[in-house]
């Protein structure tokens, strides 16, 4: 091999060993650009703050079967880590809906909040499909009646006569309030008491099932009803549903029934013919030992 030829390969050598260290300082400004720009770009983001979405809120309190005005909303931005998934985005939307439970001021208006669009107003929008709204007469408001405000929780107590005694059950737990004579708002409900106590037979509505509402007709004809207030964010269910007496008031003891014995009484008699050929004997024989009653 000649000079001139390893002094080629050298050159060629150099040239290749420049093209890639240039390509390695490329790629590693490129890189360091890169992160420098996310670092920008991050700091951009933190000094924009959290990115936020539309979100309809209550303006004031909502309450269950009156349809929203325009009034009655506002549009404020929530960042989306926050907002609810179902929260409504738009203030026509909601206008003219009816909440089917109250609504605080400041809470999303949530689509599963809001009776279905073709629903009739009033108390017949929040009543879901296969339930019922059944109104008991109350006098002297019984029991925590006087307190009981639409949207509260109550349990049910009826106090009936089964066999000559009285006794006391819980026939209906955790029922919720639909309406206070006749106010479904608690604003309306304390408003309108006066009046409410000028009537004759006040009235409590509530949330129930058909088969409960067959049950709490009948109990509130033949027996005498008392509603227990209970914690709005109380769901337990039977707490206490045996049936008590005057006796568990008391704590006296259960009498025992009396025991049926056998009456011993007195056997009777009769006569066996006894016939062998010609001749005829007679015997006495008893019948029966006794009977038990």
């Amino acid at each position: 091999m000649d000079r001139r030829t390893r002094n080629r390969r050298r050159a060629m050598i150099a040239a290749t060993s420049a093209l890639l260290c240039t390509a390695l300082l490329i790629v590693g400004f490129d890189q360091l650009f890169d992160a420098q720009r996310a670092e920008v770009e991050a700091l951009r983001r933190a000094q924009e703050g959290p990115e936020t979405i539309p979100v309809v809120v209550a303006a004031t309190d909502l309450y269950a079967g009156f349809e929203i005005g325009p009034d009655d909303l506002t549009v404020v931005d929530m960042p989306v880590a926050l907002a609810p998934v179902d929260s409504e985005r738009s203030e026509h939307l909601v206008v003219g809906r009816v909440p089917v439970e109250r609504i605080l001021e400041g809470e999303p208006i949530r689509g599963r909040r809001l009776a279905d669009p073709s629903a009739s107003r009033g108390l017949a929008a929040i009543v879901p499909v296969g339930w019922r709204a059944l109104s008991v007469n109350i006098t002297h408001a019984p029991g925590g009646a006087g307190f009981v405000r639409p949207g509260d929780k109550i349990d049910v107590q009826v106090t009936a006569r089964v066999d000559d005694d009285l006794h006391s059950f819980v026939l209906l737990e955790n029922v919720v309030v639909l309406a206070v004579n006749g106010a479904m708002s608690e604003a309306a409900g304390i408003a309108g008491e006066s009046q409410a106590l000028g009537r004759q037979q006040p009235a409590v509505t509530m949330l129930v099932t058909p088969d409960d509402a067959l049950r709490l007709t009948h109990a509130d004809r033949t027996g005498s009803l008392q509603f227990a207030l209970r914690s709005r964010i109380d769901n337990d269910l039977g707490v206490a549903l045996s049936a008590v007496d005057m006796r568990d008031v008391l704590g006296l003891p259960v009498p025992t029934k009396p025991v049926r014995r056998p009456i011993p009484r007195t056997p009777e008699e009769e006569l066996l013919f006894i016939i062998r050929g010609d001749k005829t004997t007679t015997e006495v024989l008893p019948v029966g030992d006794g009977e038990t009653l």
